[in-house]
């Protein structure tokens, strides 16, 4: 199940998609509020007694976050069902056209009917 969710390989429908998305999103601000409310006093304390740095915890933190978030965002797995290549992902990075245009093409075309060179159809193998 991890490699099914934490993984860019494959295809997904599109009502795994927006699931992962309404999912995901939510998720990811409560964890970071609370990493704030726990943490983020604690470390500023001991960078003051210390050597360690708060700026590099939230660093490594985002990379984490970075890495998690374009696994489970379920876009590249989306392109790969519409037969694109996950690289279309950058697209998101266009302001304002991008997100438009990822969002119409993910969230709202029917993907690739049959098997296509990303893997099986999501639909038809009940995903």
């Amino acid at each position: 199940m991890l490699r099914r969710y934490f993984s860019f390989e494959g295809r997904i429908s599109r009502s795994t998609f927006w699931l992962r998305n309404l999912l995901f999103w939510p998720l990811l601000y409560l964890t970071l509020v609370v990493v704030s409310m726990f943490f983020g006093e604690k470390i500023q304390r001991n960078y003051i007694a210390s050597d360690i740095s708060p700026m590099g915890v939230y660093i490594i933190s985002a990379f984490a976050v970075i890495y998690i978030w374009l696994a489970t965002c379920a876009e590249i797995q989306r392109w790969h069902d519409l037969n694109r290549s996950g690289w279309w992902w950058f697209m998101g990075l266009v302001p304002f056209i991008g997100g438009i245009y990822i969002l119409a093409k993910c969230g709202f075309q029917k993907g690739t009917e049959g098997p296509n060179q990303f893997g099986p159809d999501p639909v038809s193998s009940n995903d």
